[in-house]
């Protein structure tokens, strides 16, 4: 009689061994998750430098074009000493040093970031007065305080000064222009009798030549959207109280109409947790514009070069002997930090920059430091 067994050829496993599996099993998992957490720390570091490679380089190339142009539209080309007068109150926010016409470029030097200084970075750090800032003589205009954004801690500034010469636009002899009105009305050349659009915003400076006589007024255009005339009157930024124009301007008249641009860092409008690159034109003023260009850029730093000096100065401590007029260059240095945290860990960096400026941070970000050094095309003089 044949037998059954219930006894199969498979066999189970032992607590051992299915504890073994487990452990195994753990090991793979680990394993497999640590490489993921490896990869997407790499993706995250990598993608913020791209970002952060990015925005330096756009960033570069915009102050680039600005600096290069510093100080463009000469004056009666450039070549014929003026007698000049500014109106501009230098109140109104260092406009008037900025339209002197030989100055094309100023910087404002935040306190404890200059040669051989070591900061202890804080990005979040909002507490600034206007004094932290120093050109050399005087703190920094303070309508760059009164911006939604204003200008941040730990961070230089940067004035530029250009000029637009208005094409077909002239005074008018046949409009009684006279030395001691307030009004000077523009006229289209060769024909005096027809008006012409002067294209000067109210709240907005400009500059009347004649360089026929060498003389040269500066003003900030209080007129009441007037396309025909320009009015110095005083208040609004201007101080001409009884003065009269140094002459009376006509059909050899130009007219200039200067931009001035700053650089500043502030707190990103998307997002008031990081800071972004500013530059604000035609301030103070009614055509005041102020964008925001770069988000990241958490300080700019910069340094000058005047003219028979190879050394870099900070902008309050310029050599003896020098001006903003004797500026030929600049070295910008750009802190980008990444858009976000790419480690739970702290980061501990240390940027050095040039004339032994360091800047220590430690967060979760990642930075990287840019620079560049940009020569004034309208301050270099050949021989």
């Amino acid at each position: 009689m044949k037998r059954f067994s219930n006894r199969s050829g498979q066999q189970g496993l032992s607590l051992i061994e299915l504890m073994i599996a487990l452990v195994l099993g753990l090991l793979v998992v680990a394993a497999v998750i640590q490489l993921f957490i490896g990869t997407r720390v790499t993706y995250t570091v990598t993608s913020g430098l791209a970002r952060v490679q990015e925005n330096a380089r756009f960033a570069l190339e915009v102050m680039n074009r600005d600096i290069r142009m510093a100080g463009s539209g000469a004056i009666c080309g450039g070549t014929q000493p003026l007698q000049t007068k500014v109106w501009v109150d230098p109140a109104a926010g260092g406009i008037g040093e900025l339209l002197g016409f030989d100055i094309g470029i100023r910087g404002w030097e935040f306190t404890g970031t200059g040669n051989n200084d070591t900061v202890t970075f804080d990005p979040a750090d909002t507490a600034a007065t206007t004094g932290n800032w120093s050109d050399g003589s005087s703190g920094l205009p303070g309508f760059l305080l009164d911006f939604d954004n204003p200008a941040l801690p730990d961070s230089d500034v940067l004035g530029i000064r250009t000029s637009d010469p208005a094409a077909n636009v002239t005074g008018c002899p046949s409009k009684n222009n006279n030395t001691t009105s307030t009004s000077l009305q523009t006229c289209e050349p060769p024909d005096a009798s027809k008006s012409a659009d002067h294209g000067v915003g109210q709240g907005q400076p400009f500059a009347v030549v004649d360089c026929q006589q060498g003389f040269m007024d500066v003003c900030i255009n209080t007129a009441k959207q007037k396309a025909d005339t320009l009015v110095c009157s005083n208040g609004s930024g201007n101080k001409k109280t009884g003065g009269e124009w140094l002459t009376v301007y006509g059909s050899d008249m130009e007219l200039h109409r200067p931009t001035s641009l700053y650089y500043f860092v502030a707190a990103s409008a998307s997002d008031d947790e990081r800071r972004a690159l500013y530059r604000a034109s035609n301030c103070p003023g009614d055509g005041c514009q102020v964008e925001e260009l770069v988000e990241g850029v958490e300080s700019l730093q910069l340094f000058y070069r005047v003219a028979g000096d190879t050394n870099l100065y900070a902008a309050d401590s310029l050599p003896s002997g020098s001006g903003w007029a004797d500026v030929r260059g600049v070295a910008m240095h750009l802190i980008v930090g990444s858009p976000e945290q790419v480690d739970s860990r702290q980061l501990q960096q240390t940027l050095v920059l040039d004339n032994g400026l360091e800047f220590e941070i430690n967060d979760r970000r990642v930075r990287q430091l840019y620079t560049n050094t940009v020569a004034i095309r309208n301050a270099i003089t050949v021989n």
